[in-house]
């Protein structure tokens, strides 16, 4: 009430200091808004926060839903003429390879010419346009590109077939001083990507660029590479479907055996079992199990306090909360449901557990011997069908739809939570306006207060005054 600081001259009372102390007093009445105001806020905050935790375990429940998407193989080690990845698809064998011949990309350079900037159409023939035309069976369509009476020169032929962005580049060499060659050059490899040039429309600019009048540098070929023995051909030096889930990038040809009439030296692939990426994907589930208990953990954790005592502020803000309780024990019954499987029917069966924290734990040692002499009983326990059934589909399902921004209960209870907090601000607002109104009748009470009593001053000392002469 800094504004009433005034009050009070008159009559000499602390009047300014009295509304000061009614205002204090009045605002008192939205303490307890304000503090069930921030109980919301931090209520709405761990939903939040439980959507998150409940997103990451929803995340590696599909990655085990999709349990026949995971690499169970691995390549042992590198080698000088292949690169070799493997997917889900791949067995566990041995491969000899024999790489005969990369995949190349074709290159055309036309004859010398003087001078880079130098018009060298000649005239369009009746009734047509000048069109430098590129075609390519890996492509659908020709490369066509029309040229005007400017764009002749090398340097605008260059910037002509680059601007289109297709299949094929342009590049400018300069020989020596006055003699500049232009090269086009595929960017795909391949025979398939052999160019066919020539311009229509302008006799003399075909006479340069017609792909019979240029040279080939670099020619168009396929891979060709043996793998176990079977010859197979490829347009690029990546081989995906020889054999299914393993493919090949062609680094280079196979190196010679000089005491062997150079015959080509053949490279072992091994390809092995590898559990680690189903593995990781169990424990990345985990990982986000541990998470989600530690985190409800904390948000319904209990501070015992004494007999008449106020419950303590260090209380998890879900304490007594039924929504996410529910929801959390229906994630933790999931955790306890058996497959329809005859055996190795629970994940206990694997080597995972809970401990006496409520955390999930595993048993490297049995879940190894799991995944290396059982692996279809996990993939089925963990995937099922795919639809509905399996642990991970169960789990991943359930989660879908409890994370339902529209329908999902996370979404119901945070929206009743929102809810509740308008319909507060909208309470504090009133409290608000009949503290006000509160404030302007007592401060209309003390001024008209204030005012007779300086009236009264006024008079007794003009009476005194009289009273005196």
């Amino acid at each position: 009430m800094s504004n009433m600081i005034v009050l009070g001259a008159g009559s000499g009372m602390p009047i300014g200091e009295w509304l000061d102390k009614l205002e204090n007093s009045e605002n008192q009445k939205l303490n307890p808004l304000k503090q069930k105001q921030q109980k919301y806020d931090k209520q709405i905050s761990a939903y939040g926060s439980l959507r998150a935790e409940l997103d990451k375990l929803q995340k590696a429940a599909e990655t085990l839903m999709k349990f026949d998407k995971i690499t169970t193989t691995s390549v042992s080690k590198e080698h000088k003429t292949v690169a070799v990845t493997t997917d889900e698809k791949a067995a566990a064998g041995n491969y000899e390879v024999i790489v005969e011949q990369l995949a190349q990309a074709q290159a055309l350079k036309t004859n010398t010419i003087d001078d880079v900037k130098k018009k060298l159409g000649g005239n369009v023939t009746s009734g047509q346009e000048r069109i430098f035309v590129i075609k390519q069976n890996s492509e659908k369509q020709p490369l066509e590109i029309k040229l005007s009476d400017e764009q002749t020169s090398l340097r605008e032929i260059r910037d002509a077939i680059n601007k289109t962005d297709g299949n094929v580049s342009a590049s400018l060499v300069k020989i020596k001083e006055n003699e500049h060659q232009l090269v086009l050059s595929s960017k795909k490899t391949g025979t398939e990507a052999k160019m066919a040039i020539e311009v229509k429309g302008d006799s003399t600019l075909n006479a340069i660029f017609n792909s019979n009048n240029m040279t080939e540098t670099v020619a168009a070929q396929n891979a060709q590479v043996k793998i176990n023995g079977i010859n197979i051909e490829r347009q690029t030096n990546e081989i995906k479907d020889a054999p299914e889930g393993v493919t090949f990038n062609l680094l280079k040809t196979s190196e010679k055996d000089t005491n062997n009439n150079n015959s080509p030296i053949a490279e072992t692939i091994n390809i092995t079992k590898d559990i680690e990426p189903t593995k990781k994907a169990i424990k990345g589930w985990v990982d986000a199990f541990n998470s989600l208990h530690s985190f409800y953990k904390n948000q319904t954790k209990y501070v015992p306090t004494k007999p008449g005592e106020a419950p303590s502020a260090n209380n998890g803000i879900l304490l007594n909360d039924s929504s996410s309780a529910m929801i959390f024990s229906q994630v933790k019954d999931l955790t306890l449901n058996v497959q329809d499987m005859p055996d190795m029917n629970h994940l206990n069966h694997f080597g995972i557990g809970f401990n006496h924290e409520g955390k999930i734990t595993i048993d490297d040692k049995k879940l190894d011997e799991a995944l290396k002499d059982s692996p279809a009983k996990v993939k089925q326990f963990f995937m099922g069908d795919g639809e509905k059934s399996g642990f991970a589909t169960e789990t991943f399902h359930y989660l879908k739809k409890t994370l339902d921004k529209l329908e999902g209960p996370l979404h119901f209870t945070t929206e009743s939570l929102n809810q509740q907090k308008k319909m507060l601000h909208l309470k504090m607002e009133s409290v608000q306006t009949t503290i006000a109104a509160t404030l302007k009748r007592y401060q209309k009470k003390f001024i008209a207060m204030d005012q007779a009593i300086s009236n009264m001053k006024q008079s007794s000392n003009s009476l005194m005054a009289l009273l005196t002469k």
